[in-house]
Protein backbone atom coordinates (compact mmCIF):
# COMPACT_ATOMS: atom_id res chain seq x y z
CA UNK A 1 0.00 0.00 0.00
CA UNK A 2 1.14 3.57 -0.63
CA UNK A 3 -0.01 4.53 2.85
CA UNK A 4 2.58 2.32 4.57
CA UNK A 5 5.29 0.77 2.42
CA UNK A 6 6.80 -2.59 3.38
CA UNK A 7 10.14 -0.89 4.02
CA UNK A 8 8.48 1.19 6.75
CA UNK A 9 7.22 -1.83 8.71
CA UNK A 10 9.49 -3.46 11.26
CA UNK A 11 9.16 -5.53 14.41
CA UNK A 12 10.99 -6.73 17.47
CA UNK A 13 10.24 -9.63 19.77
CA UNK A 14 10.96 -9.76 23.47
CA UNK A 15 9.87 -12.51 25.90
CA UNK A 16 7.39 -13.85 23.38
CA UNK A 17 5.78 -10.44 22.82
CA UNK A 18 5.85 -8.99 19.31
CA UNK A 19 6.29 -5.21 18.92
CA UNK A 20 5.29 -3.81 15.54
CA UNK A 21 6.53 -0.44 14.23
CA UNK A 22 4.72 1.34 11.39
CA UNK A 23 5.76 4.62 9.74
CA UNK A 24 3.17 6.05 7.31
CA UNK A 25 4.36 7.71 4.11
CA UNK A 26 4.87 11.44 4.50
CA UNK A 27 1.83 13.59 3.59
CA UNK A 28 -0.38 10.48 3.12
CA UNK A 29 -3.63 9.75 4.95
CA UNK A 30 -6.41 7.16 4.72
CA UNK A 31 -7.09 3.51 5.66
CA UNK A 32 -5.06 0.34 5.20
CA UNK A 33 -5.22 -3.28 6.33
CA UNK A 34 -2.00 -4.74 7.63
CA UNK A 35 -1.77 -8.54 7.43
CA UNK A 36 0.48 -10.27 9.95
CA UNK A 37 1.45 -13.87 9.09
CA UNK A 38 3.35 -16.20 11.40
CA UNK A 39 4.94 -19.46 10.10
CA UNK A 40 6.66 -22.25 12.00
CA UNK A 41 9.23 -24.83 10.85
CA UNK A 42 6.46 -27.24 9.90
CA UNK A 43 5.05 -24.70 7.44
CA UNK A 44 2.01 -24.16 9.61
CA UNK A 45 0.77 -20.56 9.50
CA UNK A 46 -1.53 -18.20 11.32
CA UNK A 47 -2.77 -14.79 10.28
CA UNK A 48 -4.28 -11.77 11.88
CA UNK A 49 -5.28 -8.40 10.54
CA UNK A 50 -4.72 -4.86 11.72
CA UNK A 51 -6.89 -2.03 10.42
CA UNK A 52 -4.86 1.18 10.27
CA UNK A 53 -6.27 4.70 9.90
CA UNK A 54 -3.90 7.62 9.31
CA UNK A 55 -5.46 11.03 9.91
CA UNK A 56 -4.08 14.13 8.21
CA UNK A 57 -3.77 16.66 11.01
CA UNK A 58 -2.53 19.32 8.58
CA UNK A 59 0.34 21.74 8.99
CA UNK A 60 1.23 23.58 12.18
CA UNK A 61 0.45 27.29 12.41
CA UNK A 62 3.12 29.85 11.56
CA UNK A 63 4.41 32.94 13.38
CA UNK A 64 6.42 35.72 11.78
CA UNK A 65 9.96 36.20 13.07
CA UNK A 66 10.51 39.02 15.57
CA UNK A 67 13.73 41.00 15.86
CA UNK A 68 15.48 41.23 19.22
CA UNK A 69 14.45 44.43 21.00
CA UNK A 70 16.75 46.96 22.67
CA UNK A 71 13.94 47.99 25.03
CA UNK A 72 10.92 46.48 26.75
CA UNK A 73 9.01 49.71 26.10
CA UNK A 74 6.60 50.14 23.22
CA UNK A 75 4.59 47.60 21.26
CA UNK A 76 5.99 44.82 19.07
CA UNK A 77 3.97 43.66 16.06
CA UNK A 78 3.87 40.14 14.61
CA UNK A 79 1.55 37.94 12.53
CA UNK A 80 0.11 34.43 12.87
CA UNK A 81 -1.58 32.20 10.31
CA UNK A 82 -2.75 28.61 9.83
CA UNK A 83 -3.48 26.37 6.85
CA UNK A 84 -6.97 25.72 8.20
CA UNK A 85 -9.62 28.13 9.40
CA UNK A 86 -10.36 27.94 13.09
CA UNK A 87 -9.12 28.98 16.48
CA UNK A 88 -5.52 29.63 17.45
CA UNK A 89 -4.33 29.93 21.02
CA UNK A 90 -1.38 32.29 21.42
CA UNK A 91 0.73 32.01 24.58
CA UNK A 92 3.70 34.21 25.46
CA UNK A 93 6.21 33.25 28.16
CA UNK A 94 9.12 35.02 29.84
CA UNK A 95 12.49 33.43 30.65
CA UNK A 96 12.97 35.68 33.71
CA UNK A 97 9.67 36.07 35.53
CA UNK A 98 11.28 38.15 38.27
CA UNK A 99 11.96 40.83 35.62
CA UNK A 100 9.00 40.40 33.24
CA UNK A 101 6.33 38.26 34.94
CA UNK A 102 3.53 36.62 32.96
CA UNK A 103 1.23 39.32 34.34
CA UNK A 104 3.52 41.84 32.64
CA UNK A 105 3.08 40.30 29.17
CA UNK A 106 0.15 41.75 27.20
CA UNK A 107 -1.06 40.25 23.93
CA UNK A 108 -2.90 42.58 21.52
CA UNK A 109 -3.88 45.16 24.10
CA UNK A 110 -5.12 42.64 26.64
CA UNK A 111 -3.92 42.16 30.20
CA UNK A 112 -3.10 38.50 29.56
CA UNK A 113 -0.22 36.50 28.13
CA UNK A 114 -2.75 34.06 26.57
CA UNK A 115 -5.00 34.99 23.66
CA UNK A 116 -7.52 32.98 21.61
CA UNK A 117 -8.24 34.25 18.12
CA UNK A 118 -10.05 32.99 15.04
CA UNK A 119 -8.14 32.87 11.76
CA UNK A 120 -9.10 32.29 8.15
CA UNK A 121 -7.18 29.67 6.19
CA UNK A 122 -3.80 31.00 5.01
CA UNK A 123 -4.66 34.59 5.93
CA UNK A 124 -2.19 36.30 8.26
CA UNK A 125 -3.61 38.00 11.32
CA UNK A 126 -1.87 41.00 12.88
CA UNK A 127 -1.17 40.80 16.61
CA UNK A 128 0.91 42.77 19.09
CA UNK A 129 2.78 42.15 22.31
CA UNK A 130 3.79 44.66 24.99
CA UNK A 131 5.50 44.40 28.37
CA UNK A 132 5.37 45.84 31.86
CA UNK A 133 8.67 44.93 33.57
CA UNK A 134 9.09 45.11 37.32
CA UNK A 135 10.16 48.68 38.03
CA UNK A 136 13.81 49.18 38.95
CA UNK A 137 15.00 45.78 37.68
CA UNK A 138 17.28 45.32 34.69
CA UNK A 139 18.24 42.33 32.52
CA UNK A 140 17.92 40.73 29.12
CA UNK A 141 14.85 38.48 28.89
CA UNK A 142 13.88 35.90 26.26
CA UNK A 143 10.23 35.98 25.22
CA UNK A 144 8.74 32.85 23.62
CA UNK A 145 5.49 33.06 21.64
CA UNK A 146 3.67 29.75 21.03
CA UNK A 147 0.76 29.27 18.60
CA UNK A 148 -1.46 26.17 19.00
CA UNK A 149 -4.27 25.24 16.60
CA UNK A 150 -7.39 23.09 17.11
CA UNK A 151 -5.44 19.96 16.08
CA UNK A 152 -2.97 20.70 18.90
CA UNK A 153 -0.21 21.40 16.39
CA UNK A 154 2.16 24.08 17.65
CA UNK A 155 4.90 26.40 16.48
CA UNK A 156 6.94 28.98 18.36
CA UNK A 157 9.38 31.85 17.98
CA UNK A 158 11.82 33.50 20.40
CA UNK A 159 13.19 37.01 20.73
CA UNK A 160 14.85 39.03 23.47
CA UNK A 161 14.00 42.33 25.15
CA UNK A 162 16.08 44.37 27.57
CA UNK A 163 14.32 45.78 30.63
CA UNK A 164 15.95 49.15 31.36
CA UNK A 165 15.06 52.68 32.45
CA UNK A 166 14.23 55.07 29.57
CA UNK A 167 16.92 56.60 27.36
CA UNK A 168 20.42 56.17 28.77
CA UNK A 169 19.01 54.94 32.07
CA UNK A 170 21.69 54.84 34.74
CA UNK A 171 25.48 55.02 34.90
CA UNK A 172 28.18 54.23 37.45
CA UNK A 173 29.88 57.06 39.28
CA UNK A 174 33.57 56.31 39.97
CA UNK A 175 35.29 58.23 42.79
CA UNK A 176 38.80 58.29 41.28
CA UNK A 177 40.27 56.81 44.47
CA UNK A 178 39.60 53.07 44.58
CA UNK A 179 36.39 52.36 42.61
CA UNK A 180 36.50 49.92 39.72
CA UNK A 181 34.60 47.01 38.14
CA UNK A 182 36.36 43.65 37.90
CA UNK A 183 35.56 41.86 34.64
CA UNK A 184 36.88 38.66 33.07
CA UNK A 185 40.11 37.33 34.57
CA UNK A 186 42.83 35.30 32.85
CA UNK A 187 41.53 36.38 29.45
CA UNK A 188 43.38 36.11 26.13
CA UNK A 189 43.35 39.61 24.63
CA UNK A 190 42.35 39.58 20.93
CA UNK A 191 44.48 41.05 18.17
CA UNK A 192 41.38 42.49 16.49
CA UNK A 193 38.60 44.13 18.53
CA UNK A 194 36.45 47.21 19.13
CA UNK A 195 35.53 49.06 22.35
CA UNK A 196 32.82 51.71 22.74
CA UNK A 197 31.73 53.68 25.81
CA UNK A 198 30.10 56.88 27.04
CA UNK A 199 32.25 58.77 29.56
CA UNK A 200 31.89 61.88 31.73
CA UNK A 201 35.22 63.00 33.21
CA UNK A 202 35.01 65.08 36.39
CA UNK A 203 38.73 65.62 36.86
CA UNK A 204 41.94 65.07 34.93
CA UNK A 205 44.35 62.43 36.17
CA UNK A 206 47.74 61.05 35.12
CA UNK A 207 45.69 58.20 33.61
CA UNK A 208 41.92 57.72 33.91
CA UNK A 209 41.25 54.14 32.85
CA UNK A 210 38.02 53.46 30.95
CA UNK A 211 38.53 49.83 29.88
CA UNK A 212 41.79 48.08 30.74
CA UNK A 213 43.59 44.76 30.62
CA UNK A 214 46.94 43.78 32.12
CA UNK A 215 48.98 40.67 32.81
CA UNK A 216 47.74 38.08 35.29
CA UNK A 217 51.37 37.76 36.43
CA UNK A 218 54.90 37.91 35.08
CA UNK A 219 55.83 39.68 31.85
CA UNK A 220 54.06 42.93 30.98
CA UNK A 221 50.96 42.45 28.86
CA UNK A 222 48.95 45.68 28.85
CA UNK A 223 46.04 47.05 26.82
CA UNK A 224 44.46 50.22 28.18
CA UNK A 225 41.75 52.49 26.78
CA UNK A 226 41.95 55.65 28.88
CA UNK A 227 42.05 59.42 29.17
CA UNK A 228 45.55 60.62 29.96
CA UNK A 229 45.61 64.29 30.87
CA UNK A 230 42.97 65.71 28.52
CA UNK A 231 43.55 63.24 25.64
CA UNK A 232 41.90 59.95 24.80
CA UNK A 233 44.47 57.18 24.39
CA UNK A 234 44.77 53.51 23.53
CA UNK A 235 48.04 52.02 24.85
CA UNK A 236 49.68 48.62 24.55
CA UNK A 237 52.75 47.20 26.28
CA UNK A 238 53.92 43.68 25.46
CA UNK A 239 57.04 43.80 27.62
CA UNK A 240 59.21 44.86 24.70
CA UNK A 241 57.32 47.71 23.05
CA UNK A 242 55.25 50.30 24.92
CA UNK A 243 53.34 52.46 22.43
CA UNK A 244 50.07 54.37 22.17
CA UNK A 245 47.71 56.25 19.87
CA UNK A 246 46.46 59.58 21.27
CA UNK A 247 43.46 61.66 20.25
CA UNK A 248 43.71 65.07 18.66
CA UNK A 249 40.62 66.12 20.60
CA UNK A 250 41.18 67.70 24.01
CA UNK A 251 38.56 66.47 26.47
CA UNK A 252 36.71 68.95 28.65
CA UNK A 253 35.72 68.12 32.19
CA UNK A 254 32.05 67.66 33.11
CA UNK A 255 30.94 66.85 29.58
CA UNK A 256 29.65 63.59 28.09
CA UNK A 257 31.64 62.02 25.24
CA UNK A 258 31.15 58.89 23.18
CA UNK A 259 34.54 57.20 22.69
CA UNK A 260 35.63 54.19 20.66
CA UNK A 261 38.78 52.37 19.62
CA UNK A 262 38.99 49.87 16.78
CA UNK A 263 42.03 47.64 16.30
CA UNK A 264 42.10 45.63 13.07
CA UNK A 265 45.25 43.49 13.31
CA UNK A 266 47.86 46.25 13.77
CA UNK A 267 45.77 49.22 12.55
CA UNK A 268 44.27 51.34 15.36
CA UNK A 269 41.56 54.00 14.94
CA UNK A 270 40.28 56.31 17.68
CA UNK A 271 36.78 57.80 17.48
CA UNK A 272 35.33 60.71 19.45
CA UNK A 273 31.55 61.23 19.27
CA UNK A 274 31.31 58.99 16.21
CA UNK A 275 33.95 60.82 14.16
CA UNK A 276 37.41 59.45 13.33
CA UNK A 277 39.91 61.36 15.48
CA UNK A 278 43.29 59.68 14.92
CA UNK A 279 44.93 56.50 13.62
CA UNK A 280 48.09 54.54 14.35
CA UNK A 281 49.76 51.13 14.40
CA UNK A 282 50.28 48.83 17.40
CA UNK A 283 51.37 45.23 17.92
CA UNK A 284 50.06 42.23 19.86
CA UNK A 285 49.45 41.35 23.51
CA UNK A 286 51.02 37.98 24.22
CA UNK A 287 49.93 36.82 27.67
CA UNK A 288 46.63 36.34 29.56
CA UNK A 289 45.18 39.45 31.18
CA UNK A 290 42.73 40.63 33.83
CA UNK A 291 40.08 43.04 32.51
CA UNK A 292 38.53 45.99 34.38
CA UNK A 293 36.43 49.13 33.96
CA UNK A 294 37.37 52.36 35.74
CA UNK A 295 40.63 50.96 37.10
CA UNK A 296 43.80 49.13 36.10
CA UNK A 297 45.06 45.83 37.55
CA UNK A 298 48.62 44.53 37.23
CA UNK A 299 49.24 41.01 38.49
CA UNK A 300 45.78 41.29 40.02
CA UNK A 301 46.65 44.41 42.04
CA UNK A 302 44.81 47.74 41.43
CA UNK A 303 47.22 50.50 40.48
CA UNK A 304 47.07 53.95 42.07
CA UNK A 305 46.76 56.99 39.76
CA UNK A 306 44.81 54.98 37.17
CA UNK A 307 41.31 55.31 38.63
CA UNK A 308 38.62 57.07 36.61
CA UNK A 309 36.88 59.99 38.33
CA UNK A 310 33.46 60.56 36.80
CA UNK A 311 30.74 58.49 35.17
CA UNK A 312 30.89 55.63 32.67
CA UNK A 313 27.97 54.20 30.72
CA UNK A 314 27.10 51.90 27.79
CA UNK A 315 30.34 49.91 27.44
CA UNK A 316 30.61 47.31 24.67
CA UNK A 317 33.55 45.08 23.69
CA UNK A 318 33.62 43.32 20.31
CA UNK A 319 35.70 40.64 18.61
CA UNK A 320 35.27 42.41 15.27
CA UNK A 321 36.64 45.68 13.84
CA UNK A 322 33.53 47.85 13.71
CA UNK A 323 33.13 50.09 10.68
CA UNK A 324 32.74 53.85 10.98
CA UNK A 325 29.07 53.48 9.99
CA UNK A 326 28.52 50.89 12.75
CA UNK A 327 30.06 53.16 15.36
CA UNK A 328 28.00 56.15 14.24
CA UNK A 329 24.89 53.97 14.21
CA UNK A 330 25.51 53.00 17.87
CA UNK A 331 26.72 56.35 19.19
CA UNK A 332 23.28 57.57 20.28
CA UNK A 333 21.31 54.31 20.02
CA UNK A 334 21.20 51.41 22.47
CA UNK A 335 21.99 48.03 20.93
CA UNK A 336 20.06 44.77 21.50
CA UNK A 337 22.89 42.59 22.88
CA UNK A 338 22.56 40.00 20.09
CA UNK A 339 24.80 41.69 17.52
CA UNK A 340 27.43 39.60 15.72
CA UNK A 341 30.84 39.69 17.38
CA UNK A 342 29.65 41.22 20.65
CA UNK A 343 31.70 39.90 23.60
CA UNK A 344 30.60 42.13 26.51
CA UNK A 345 27.73 44.61 26.73
CA UNK A 346 27.05 46.69 29.84
CA UNK A 347 24.25 49.26 30.09
CA UNK A 348 24.92 50.15 33.75
CA UNK A 349 21.15 50.35 34.30
CA UNK A 350 20.94 48.81 37.76
CA UNK A 351 19.89 50.96 40.69
CA UNK A 352 21.41 48.75 43.39
CA UNK A 353 23.72 45.82 43.95
CA UNK A 354 27.34 45.02 43.14
CA UNK A 355 26.86 43.14 39.86
CA UNK A 356 27.23 44.74 36.43
CA UNK A 357 25.13 42.57 34.12
CA UNK A 358 26.54 41.51 30.76
CA UNK A 359 23.69 41.74 28.22
CA UNK A 360 25.59 40.02 25.39
CA UNK A 361 24.42 36.58 26.51
CA UNK A 362 28.04 35.56 27.20
CA UNK A 363 27.67 35.82 30.99
CA UNK A 364 30.75 38.05 31.41
CA UNK A 365 29.21 39.86 34.38
CA UNK A 366 31.25 42.43 36.27
CA UNK A 367 31.73 42.86 40.03
CA UNK A 368 31.78 46.33 41.60
CA UNK A 369 34.76 46.86 43.90
CA UNK A 370 34.65 49.46 46.70
CA UNK A 371 31.31 50.73 45.34
CA UNK A 372 27.77 50.73 46.75
CA UNK A 373 24.19 51.60 45.80
CA UNK A 374 24.92 55.34 45.90
CA UNK A 375 27.23 54.92 42.89
CA UNK A 376 24.32 54.01 40.58
CA UNK A 377 23.26 57.42 39.22
CA UNK A 378 21.03 58.77 36.47
CA UNK A 379 23.00 58.93 33.23
CA UNK A 380 23.28 62.06 31.11
CA UNK A 381 24.57 60.25 28.01
CA UNK A 382 22.82 61.02 24.70
CA UNK A 383 21.14 57.65 24.11
CA UNK A 384 17.80 56.64 22.66
CA UNK A 385 15.93 53.76 21.04
CA UNK A 386 16.30 55.06 17.48
CA UNK A 387 18.82 57.47 15.98
CA UNK A 388 19.76 59.15 12.71
CA UNK A 389 22.90 61.11 11.95
CA UNK A 390 24.79 63.18 9.39
CA UNK A 391 28.60 63.32 9.35
CA UNK A 392 28.93 64.68 5.81
CA UNK A 393 29.49 68.39 5.22
CA UNK A 394 31.86 71.32 5.49
CA UNK A 395 29.77 74.10 7.06
CA UNK A 396 27.22 73.95 9.87
CA UNK A 397 24.16 74.13 7.62
CA UNK A 398 25.28 70.99 5.75
CA UNK A 399 24.44 68.85 8.79
CA UNK A 400 20.72 67.98 8.74
CA UNK A 401 18.69 65.20 10.40
CA UNK A 402 15.00 64.34 10.79
CA UNK A 403 13.30 61.60 12.79
CA UNK A 404 9.63 60.59 13.07
CA UNK A 405 7.64 59.05 15.91
CA UNK A 406 5.05 56.34 15.26
CA UNK A 407 2.06 58.71 15.52
CA UNK A 408 3.37 60.87 12.69
CA UNK A 409 4.97 63.84 14.44
CA UNK A 410 8.66 64.42 13.77
CA UNK A 411 11.64 66.55 14.75
CA UNK A 412 14.28 67.95 12.42
CA UNK A 413 17.63 69.48 13.41
CA UNK A 414 20.07 71.50 11.31
CA UNK A 415 23.40 73.07 12.19
CA UNK A 416 23.46 76.89 12.39
CA UNK A 417 26.95 77.93 13.49
CA UNK A 418 30.20 76.59 14.90
CA UNK A 419 32.64 73.96 13.70
CA UNK A 420 30.74 70.77 12.87
CA UNK A 421 31.96 67.20 12.33
CA UNK A 422 28.48 65.67 12.58
CA UNK A 423 25.08 65.74 14.24
CA UNK A 424 23.06 62.96 15.89
CA UNK A 425 19.30 63.00 16.49
CA UNK A 426 17.73 60.32 18.68
CA UNK A 427 14.26 59.30 19.85
CA UNK A 428 13.16 57.62 23.08
CA UNK A 429 9.88 55.72 22.66
CA UNK A 430 8.68 56.06 26.25
CA UNK A 431 8.29 58.57 29.06
CA UNK A 432 11.44 60.40 30.16
CA UNK A 433 13.05 59.70 33.53
CA UNK A 434 11.69 63.03 34.76
CA UNK A 435 8.07 63.79 33.81
CA UNK A 436 7.67 66.96 35.89
CA UNK A 437 6.81 69.87 33.58
CA UNK A 438 8.68 73.17 33.82
CA UNK A 439 7.43 75.87 36.15
CA UNK A 440 6.00 79.17 34.88
CA UNK A 441 2.46 78.01 34.19
CA UNK A 442 3.11 74.64 32.56
CA UNK A 443 0.52 71.99 33.43
CA UNK A 444 1.80 68.87 31.64
CA UNK A 445 4.21 67.48 29.06
CA UNK A 446 3.81 64.70 26.49
CA UNK A 447 5.14 61.54 28.15
CA UNK A 448 4.79 59.15 25.21
CA UNK A 449 8.21 59.97 23.72
CA UNK A 450 10.94 62.59 23.46
CA UNK A 451 13.85 63.53 21.18
CA UNK A 452 17.47 64.46 21.82
CA UNK A 453 20.02 66.30 19.68
CA UNK A 454 23.76 65.64 19.97
CA UNK A 455 25.90 68.00 17.86
CA UNK A 456 29.47 66.88 17.18
CA UNK A 457 32.04 69.65 17.01
CA UNK A 458 32.90 72.85 18.86
CA UNK A 459 30.90 76.01 19.63
CA UNK A 460 27.93 74.47 17.85
CA UNK A 461 24.43 75.92 17.60
CA UNK A 462 21.51 74.36 15.78
CA UNK A 463 17.85 74.91 14.94
CA UNK A 464 15.08 72.40 15.57
CA UNK A 465 11.56 72.17 14.17
CA UNK A 466 8.91 69.91 15.67
CA UNK A 467 5.95 69.07 13.44
CA UNK A 468 3.21 67.93 15.81
CA UNK A 469 0.62 66.82 13.24
CA UNK A 470 -0.76 63.47 14.33
CA UNK A 471 0.38 63.80 17.94
CA UNK A 472 -2.60 62.67 20.03
CA UNK A 473 -1.32 64.64 23.05
CA UNK A 474 -2.06 67.92 21.27
CA UNK A 475 -5.58 69.22 21.90
CA UNK A 476 -5.41 73.02 22.27
CA UNK A 477 -2.72 74.46 20.01
CA UNK A 478 -2.85 78.03 21.32
CA UNK A 479 -0.95 77.17 24.50
CA UNK A 480 1.41 74.63 22.98
CA UNK A 481 5.13 75.03 23.66
CA UNK A 482 8.32 73.00 23.81
CA UNK A 483 10.36 72.00 26.86
CA UNK A 484 14.07 71.28 26.87
CA UNK A 485 16.74 69.98 29.22
CA UNK A 486 20.52 69.77 29.16
CA UNK A 487 20.60 65.97 29.33
CA UNK A 488 18.74 62.95 30.69
CA UNK A 489 19.73 63.66 34.30
CA UNK A 490 18.55 67.29 34.41
CA UNK A 491 15.17 69.02 34.80
CA UNK A 492 12.94 70.34 32.04
CA UNK A 493 12.90 74.08 31.36
CA UNK A 494 10.65 76.21 29.12
CA UNK A 495 12.08 77.23 25.74
CA UNK A 496 11.29 80.17 23.52
CA UNK A 497 9.93 77.97 20.75
CA UNK A 498 7.96 79.75 18.06
CA UNK A 499 4.49 78.27 17.46
CA UNK A 500 2.98 78.19 13.97
CA UNK A 501 -0.59 76.94 14.09
CA UNK A 502 -0.83 77.26 10.30
CA UNK A 503 2.01 74.77 9.72
CA UNK A 504 1.52 72.80 12.98
CA UNK A 505 5.14 73.36 14.02
CA UNK A 506 7.25 74.54 16.94
CA UNK A 507 10.67 76.00 16.08
CA UNK A 508 13.63 76.82 18.28
CA UNK A 509 17.30 77.76 17.93
CA UNK A 510 19.69 76.23 20.47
Amino acid sequence: TTLVSTENISYTCSSGILYLSLTPTTNQSGNATITITVSDTGNLTAETFLNLTVIDRGFPPSISSILNQSSAAGTVSFTVSDAESGQLTITATSSVETIIPYTGVHLSGSTSNVLTTTVTSNVSQDLTIAFTPIEGLHDRVTITIIATDSNELTTSTDFTVIASPPGPGNALNFDGSDDYVRLQQNYTWPETFSIMAWVYLEDYAPAASIFSAAEVSGTASVAEFRIIGDKLQYLQDNGTINAAVDSNTSFEKNRWYHVAVVKNASAVTLYVNGAIDNTGTLGTILYPVNVAIGGFLRSGVPQANYYFKGQIDEVSFWSTPLSTASIQDSTCKRITGSETGLLYYYRFDHSSGTTLTDLSGNENHGTLINMDNADWVTSGAALGDVSVYDYTGSVASDFITSLSYADGDFLSAVGVSGTYAGIQLYLVNEAPSNTSPPSYGWTSIDTSHYWGVFPVGSNTTYAITCSYSGNTYVSTEEHLSMAGRTNNSSNWYPTNAQLSIESNTLSQSV
